[in-house]
């Protein structure tokens, strides 16, 4: 089978500044684009955390345990969340909010209806979400319960949610003295940083031969 060039893609982790600015502007991306990618942030720092937690893996043992391509125990998004629930790093009220937004992402990337987060299905789930709750009281500041209720926006409510777990997870890795900086990636993986890094080897310079001088004509 031919190699896949775009696999780099999966197999890498961006630096924090440009997951951090793709995180921001989701907000304004497809309700699509949102669902799936926003819930694979907070897969990723899940798992970044659990890396942090257990003790240091090999290669072969780290796939083992958190690849799903190679069905590896804690391969999916639900088994993270799950796992870190039963260690105590979440509590009840975030476990129950992953799992929900974990559903809702499932529901776009499978579903073949049409699916919108202004689906009366989908502002259902995500009125249940309780991360995030404090940004729409903020917003709906002065106002009544009632108006906020009917102003609900379920798309807002979801990427809330995404940005305040997400923020939650980096703060279990920043008590575990595993926060990364800025121009780093997540910390205990085996991939590498920088997708866009020719993966060829750069070519061999050749050095220039010295030129002989013809017999006799060396300085005297």
């Amino acid at each position: 089978m031919a190699k896949r060039a775009s696999k780099v893609l999966l197999d890498t982790s961006p630096l924090q500044t440009e997951m951090l600015s793709v995180l921001a502007d989701l907000r304004l991306e497809s309700d699509a684009s949102l669902a799936i990618t926003g819930l694979a942030y907070v897969e990723s720092a899940a798992l970044a955390v659990l890396r942090a937690k257990f003790v240091p893996l090999s290669r072969e043992d780290d796939a083992r345990m958190f690849d799903g391509a190679s069905n590896g125990v804690l391969g999916t998004a639900s088994a993270k969340f799950r796992m870190l629930h039963a260690l105590g790093v979440l509590s009840d009220r975030a476990y129950q909010d992953l799992m929900l937004l974990n559903h809702v992402r499932n529901v776009f990337a499978h579903s073949l209806h049409k699916v919108k987060f202004d689906n009366s299905l989908i502002a259902e789930d995500c009125a249940k979400l309780e991360a995030g709750r404090h940004f729409r009281v903020q917003r709906g500041a002065g106002q009544s319960i009632e108006r906020i209720q009917k102003e609900f926006e379920p798309k807002k409510a979801f990427y809330d949610a995404v940005f305040t777990l997400f923020g939650e997870l980096l703060a279990q890795l920043a008590l575990l003295g595993k926060l990364p900086s800025l121009d780093a990636a997540w910390p205990g993986t085996p991939r590498q940083s920088n997708p866009h890094k020719a993966a060829t080897r750069p070519s061999q310079s050749v050095r220039p031969q010295k030129q002989r001088r013809p017999r006799g004509s060396e300085r005297e």
